[in-house]
């Protein structure tokens, strides 16, 4: 059995970790600790973000089997900005512990922007999404900070960030890329 990856793949784990992230929220509005499902979504961005940046470039892998089957292929020129969105996810582990490091990332802005760079349709919810990132994060804090009132409108705010992640991963899932200028 031959399984095979493509970049598809990788943003389904994507939209797997915005419903996982969701289903949290969700547990959270009726006071119960889902918490363990932000883990799996942490592990699912971890493997998407290091997959494609492990990801040879297209062009480059099918000349290089056509013309000399040996031959080094070319690395992806996104890959160091893949990397990187895998290294703010690990930075928000670090600082804010396994609870709060989906919700404290800016892992999804920049992937989403990375995405966009490249050619994929996605400039609305790039827009959505760093909207509602500021906003989930504020409120985060303002909880974090003591303040009351804010308990419930930081849970909404996860569960509208959650969507436009999930919102931003099907587009690239369904979408096609436009060819880069």
């Amino acid at each position: 059995m031959k399984l095979h990856f493509s970049r598809k793949t990788w943003y389904f784990l994507l939209l797997a970790a915005a419903a996982l992230g969701m289903a949290d929220g969700f547990a959270m509005l009726f006071s119960q600790d889902y918490s363990f499902l932000e883990l799996f979504a942490f592990g699912a961005c971890g493997l998407a973000a290091l997959f494609l940046a492990a990801e040879k470039a297209p062009d480059a892998a099918e000349d290089a089997v056509r013309l000399k089957p040996h031959a080094a292929q070319k690395a992806n020129p996104q890959s160091g900005i893949y990397f990187g969105c895998f290294v703010a996810l690990l930075v928000s582990y670090i600082l804010f512990g396994g609870h709060a490091a989906m919700r404290l990332t800016v892992f999804w802005p920049v992937f989403v922007l990375a995405e966009y760079r490249r050619g994929a349709k996605v400039q609305q919810q790039l827009r959505l999404l760093v909207f509602i990132e500021i906003l989930q994060a504020a409120a985060l804090l303002c909880v974090n900070a003591g303040l009351t009132g804010f308990g419930i409108l930081a849970t909404v705010f996860w569960i509208l960030t959650c969507t436009a992640r999930g919102w931003a991963a099907l587009s690239l899932y369904k979408g096609r890329m436009e060819p880069a200028e």
